[in-house]
């Protein structure tokens, strides 16, 4: 029997992701059954058994997991700097005035360095913000700021017509991936993870034994840890528990709460795998049937221990 009035549960502090909703995308893809298939098929390793278990949709998963890659070959921070930008950040930024060199009063040539930002203007600068309508053009610096500004103010109102013309509205850049906007809430999701990951953590766990470690349901977790210890002194000194009832109905409620959480990982998981996060939308197979919930559990706990050995080489080369 544990003596839950000590136990402190002890999980990696990467699986308590910060308030960011990108981390959270992260480790639930580390999660989704699919998502472990599609990182199987990629290395070649699928067995007879995973070729039956290939969801109809599997193509937009594989497309997912080109985009995110291996999310369990690193941590997030190591994984983020690799992936965040391509992913998560529009291509195109916001166009800006560019210098793009300087000619001295009195100089006659071109300098190199004027060909060569000129070149990287067409090359790099201008394909980066996409194109945009531009005028190239000559500066003189003479006279005061005024009267500079004045020389470019009549250089747009000579082009004033043909832009209004010929500029068409451009729409805002969208990243490849985006968080949706919905009533998730983070709570929900941060709570769903942290179950199925005791889930695989502490396969031998009940559900309430897993509520007692999260400390979830307080009112009902309270009476259930009490029946378990008087039963656990009872059993020990070789006597009958009498007169204490088995809390059955509390037992019941902590099941389902924790069931209700751990459907929420799985469409979450599974959502997230085909390139949707956070979501909660139900997920039916071919014959118009709902999704059993199903974590293979086995793995998860394989790949966790697996990063913590990772986690403490690493500490040890700090050393």
């Amino acid at each position: 029997m544990t003596d839950y009035s000590s136990f402190k549960p002890k999980f990696p502090k990467e699986l308590h992701p910060r308030p960011h909703l990108m981390i959270f995308w992260f480790h639930f893809l580390r999660l989704s059954p699919s998502y472990q298939l599609a990182t199987r098929f990629r290395s070649d390793e699928l067995t007879e058994e995973d070729k039956h278990r290939l969801p109809n949709d599997f193509e937009d998963i594989l497309k997912t997991y080109d985009d995110f890659g291996d999310v369990w070959a690193n941590s997030y921070p190591i994984w983020t700097r690799d992936k965040w930008r391509h992913l998560f950040d529009a291509n195109i930024v916001m166009p800006q005035a560019k210098t793009l060199g300087l000619l001295r009063e009195g100089q006659i040539d071109c300098d190199d360095q004027l060909e060569t930002n000129l070149k990287k203007y067409f090359d790099y600068d201008r394909p980066k913000i996409g194109y945009p309508m531009t005028i190239i053009m000559t500066l003189p610096i003479i006279g005061n700021k005024k009267r500079i500004m004045s020389e470019v103010e009549l250089v747009l109102d000579k082009y004033d017509d043909f832009i209004k013309k010929s500029s068409p509205v451009r729409p805002a850049a969208k990243p490849k991936y985006a968080l949706l906007i919905n009533k998730v809430r983070e709570r929900v999701i941060k709570l769903s993870h942290q179950i199925v990951i005791a889930k695989a953590s502490y396969p031998d766990y009940k559900m309430w034994q897993i509520a007692i470690l999260l400390k979830l349901n307080p009112t009902q977790t309270e009476k259930i840890k009490k029946f378990e210890q008087q039963k656990f002194a009872a059993k020990s000194e070789g006597k009958k528990l009498d007169g204490v009832f088995e809390p059955v109905e509390e037992k019941m409620l902590v099941n389902a709460v924790l069931g209700r959480y751990i459907r929420h990982a799985y469409l979450l998981a599974e959502n997230a795998a085909r390139g949707k996060f956070p979501c909660i939308e139900e997920r039916y197979d071919v014959n118009g049937k709902k999704e059993k919930t199903f974590f293979d559990y086995p793995v998860i706990l394989d790949k966790l221990k697996d990063e913590n050995i990772r986690r403490m080489q690493i500490d040890d080369d700090d050393d």
